[in-house]
């Protein structure tokens, strides 16, 4: 047996390759590949994103936990900002021209690679005002916000650019998609916390989005027939933005654990959605 040993031991072949040693200066961070809402259609010639379909984004790094923890940036409402420019890989991207479907789409992606695709989220019943524990699937957003061509209630003029006819005034409005420029505005608009602030938000979004009514651009015009907008027309024209924007949606059936009454609800974006641990 011992001959045997020493026959087989004989043979064994030798290793003179090197273990692998790990670099740290090699490694490169994963990217992944996001689905654009808008498909690249709603961007002009000439933009980067025009007629892409996807765009390519890093996964999240500690370095991305510092920013979106950080209280400066937290404070002054540009950690999010500061995060997508990490993320996104095109660097000659505008992120302020980034539709805000598109960027909803990146940061369910991101999120979803960085915690993890099953989000919990309080959600308030809105049938008895009870506060009910939602947990939102990420993995599989529905896109929205495509309208057929043969309608006629809200036209395509070009990228970006809507058009329809107000319902009651009868004027004919021309209107563009929000971008990431628009929502901190909007976001800016929340801080001040002034009583009409919902009006207020409803009314700053027209303004900003609005380009001409009947042919008139000029923005003192603008202004003053938003000001006076007949209810009709706000609502008509609330509803013809939500069903041209492109977007991603996520909704879990909530059964309220009061009142039992069941709903679809969406998925709420608030200050936990990246920080599950605060």
């Amino acid at each position: 047996m011992s001959r045997n040993k020493n026959r087989l031991e004989g043979h064994r072949p030798e290793h003179t390759e090197t273990p692998m040693q790990f670099n740290p200066l090699n490694f490169v961070t994963p990217t992944e590949f996001v689905e654009l809402p808008s498909q690249g259609r709603e961007y002009p010639e000439g933009h980067p994103l025009h007629n892409e379909e996807t765009i390519e984004i890093k996964f999240m790094t500690a370095k991305d936990e510092d920013i979106l923890t950080s209280q400066p940036l937290l404070k002054k409402g540009i950690a999010i900002d500061r995060f997508l420019e990490n993320i996104v890989l095109d660097k000659n991207i505008d992120l302020n021209t980034l539709l805000v479907g598109d960027k909803n789409a990146i940061l369910i992606s991101a999120r979803g690679s960085g915690f993890g695709f099953d989000y919990e989220a309080i959600v308030t019943c809105m049938n008895c005002g009870t506060t009910n524990m939602v947990t939102f699937d990420l993995r599989n957003p529905q896109i929205v916000g495509v309208v057929s061509e043969d309608q006629d209630i809200v036209k395509r003029v070009k990228a970006s650019i809507y058009s329809t006819d107000m319902p009651l005034s009868k004027f004919t409005v021309q209107f563009r998609l929000m971008n990431n420029s628009d929502e901190k505005f909007l976001a800016q608009e929340i801080k001040k916390g002034s009583e009409d602030r919902e009006q207020n938000l409803l009314t700053g979004q027209f303004k900003r989005i609005i380009q001409s009514i009947e042919g008139h651009e000029d923005q003192k015009i603008i202004d003053q027939y938003v000001e006076n907008m007949p209810t009709v027309d706000s609502r008509h024209f609330k509803l013809c933005i939500k069903a041209v924007t492109p977007n991603v949606e996520i909704q879990e059936t909530m059964t309220c654990k009061k009142c039992e009454q069941s709903k679809e609800v969406d998925v709420p974006f608030g200050t936990s959605f990246f920080w599950p641990d605060l």
